[in-house]
Formats: structure tokens, C-alpha cells, sequence
């Protein structure tokens, strides 16, 4: 969430994220796991560089390396936000520069309240937008933990 801030803080150079990310995947070895990489990190890019954008999806595709040498049974994830944030189109284009090949897939509504027609229409939109462009798909899961009365406009802790 690098343009809202909401999201703020995390390691304060690549190096110390690669150091962080691969103690991380080290820490879950051999064991099942399923780890949505950096939520809210594809979510907006307007505020960036592209040198930037380059940086961010070098750090992803490695931390993607990290837990594929590291961690081999851990599905990994790129959040690909929600249904309100950025459409399908653009979220395909962050997740495959991002390195969505390498992931396991991707998710959708972390800490959000979308309900999951609305996420699962989303995602479909993105996969047929990966297929169309980069010949690929990728299954992906929703957050389901806070949608039971979708949004109504508030971002945050709608009523109700």
C-alpha cells in the first residue's frame, strides 16, 4: 500500500527484506504451509517510480525463490487486493510482473469485507485476463473473515 500508507512500515531495504523473508521460509522448513505474500503490496502502484516497480517485484519474485528453496511444501500467494481496488486487468499485469508464474496462486479480500460472489467474479476476471495475455492461470483464495455483510463503501470496519 505504498500510495495510502495504510500499510506502512516492513524492512527498510531489499537486503534486509531478503534477510527477513528468507529467515521466514527457513523458519517453516519441510512443514505444510500456506503464506499470502505482502497483502496490499500490488494493490497501487500510481505513487511509484518505475524503478521503484522494479524494485518491489524483484523483492516479490525472490521471496517467491525463498520459500520454493526453502520451504517446499508452502503454497504461496500474491495478493491481488479486492474487487474495488484495481481492476482485473491491471492486477493481472502486477501479479504476472510480480512473478505469479512461481506462486502457487493468489488472493483476494485480505482484511477486507467483499463479499465472495463479488471476489470469486474478480478473480475469474483476472484469470481470464493471465490466460488471454500471458497463457496462464492461477487458482486463488478469498479472505473470508470479515465479509459476511459485504462492503458498504467503508474501507475500513464498515457498520454492521
Amino acid at each position: 500500500d505504498a500510495c495510502g500508507g495504510h500499510s506502512g512500515g516492513g524492512a527498510g531495504s531489499p537486503a534486509a527484506y531478503r534477510t527477513w523473508i528468507s529467515a521466514f521460509a527457513s523458519a517453516i522448513g519441510g512443514r505444510p504451509a500456506l503464506v499470502v505474500i505482502e497483502p496490499d503490496s500490488l494493490g497501487d502502484y500510481s505513487c511509484l517510480t518505475q524503478q521503484q516497480i522494479d524494485e518491489r517485484n524483484a523483492m516479490l519474485r525472490d521471496a517467491l525463490a525463498q520459500f520454493s528453496a526453502h520451504a517446499p511444501h508452502t503454497w504461496t500467494y500474491l495478493d491481488a487486493g479486492n474487487p474495488a481496488w484495481i481492476d482485473a486487468a491491471t492486477m493481472a499485469r502486477h501479479l504476472d510482473g510480480a512473478g505469479l508464474r512461481q506462486a502457487h496462486g493468489f488472493s483476494s479480500n485480505i482484511s477486507n469485507y467483499y463479499g465472495n460472489s463479488r471476489n470469486i467474479g474478480y478473480g475469474n476476471a483476472i484469470n481470464s485476463v493471465l490466460s488471454a495475455s500471458y497463457g496462464y492461470t492461477k487458482p486463488f483464495v478469498i479472505d473470508t473473515s470479515r465479509n459476511g455483510n459485504d462492503s458498504n463503501g467503508e474501507w475500513c470496519n464498515p457498520a454492521g
